[in-house]
C-alpha cells in the first residue's frame, strides 16, 4: 500500500526520494487508473516530506497517457489532484 511505499521511499537517501515517490505513481498508474486514490495519497505522504512536486506531476503525465484529452474521464480525475495540477492535468500539460 501506499503508506508502506512512502516509508521505503523515506529511508533512501534524499536525492533519490522524490524519484522513489514518482515511481510509485507512474507504477500504480500504469497497472489500473482505478489505482489513482492510493496513487493520490502517496502523493499526500509525499507532500508531508516535501516530495510533492515531482509525485503529482508524474500523476498528471500518466493521466496524458491514460485518459483521452478533454473526456469525461479526463475531467473528473483532474478535478480530484490539486488546484495546480488539477490546470495542468485539463490543458494537458
Amino acid at each position: 500500500d501506499s503508506e508502506q511505499y512512502a516509508k521505503i521511499c523515506t529511508e533512501l537517501p534524499e536525492d533519490v526520494r522524490a524519484i522513489c515517490f514518482s515511481f510509485g505513481v507512474h507504477r500504480m498508474m500504469q497497472i489500473d487508473a482505478k489505482l489513482f486514490p492510493e496513487a493520490s495519497n502517496l502523493c499526500s505522504l509525499a507532500r508531508e516530506q516535501g516530495f510533492e512536486m515531482a509525485c503529482y506531476d508524474q500523476i498528471v503525465a500518466d493521466a496524458l497517457r491514460v485518459f483521452h484529452p478533454g473526456s469525461e474521464e479526463q475531467k473528473a480525475f483532474c478535478h480530484k489532484l490539486p488546484a495546480q495540477w488539477e490546470e495542468n492535468c485539463l490543458n494537458n500539460n
